[in-house]
């Protein structure tokens, strides 16, 4: 699979590209210092994945409230789904990437 740089220009955006190879994954790992209020929706066209990793940020940017809200749904939704959902934070984070792997354990990179 390699690495992609994603654009959010026609069918070569984060969307497409991540449901297209979440379809030969069951890990994901999520690295954001925010996330977005459709990510439920997202992850529902991801039915693969069994595992998701998320490092993000808890207290930059002034959206913790709204952090906070999208992990207890990350949750509920990797509970409801059958999902292991790790969660870490690192309050420095500012970058952001989506791993995608197949048959790997955590602690495996």
């Amino acid at each position: 699979m390699g690495i992609m740089i994603l654009s959010n220009k026609e069918d070569f955006n984060h969307y497409n590209v991540l449901v297209k190879y979440s379809a030969m994954s069951d890990r994901m790992v999520i690295v954001s210092p925010f996330l977005s209020p459709d990510m439920l929706g997202l992850l529902a066209d991801m039915p693969s994945i069994k595992r998701i990793e998320l490092y993000t940020n808890l207290n930059g940017y002034g959206m913790a409230p709204s952090v906070l809200s999208s992990i207890i749904g990350l949750y509920e939704y990797g509970r409801d789904q059958g999902i292991d959902v790790v969660v870490k934070y690192n309050n420095h984070l500012h970058g952001k990437a989506y791993l995608l792997y197949k048959g790997r354990r955590a602690g495996d990179f």
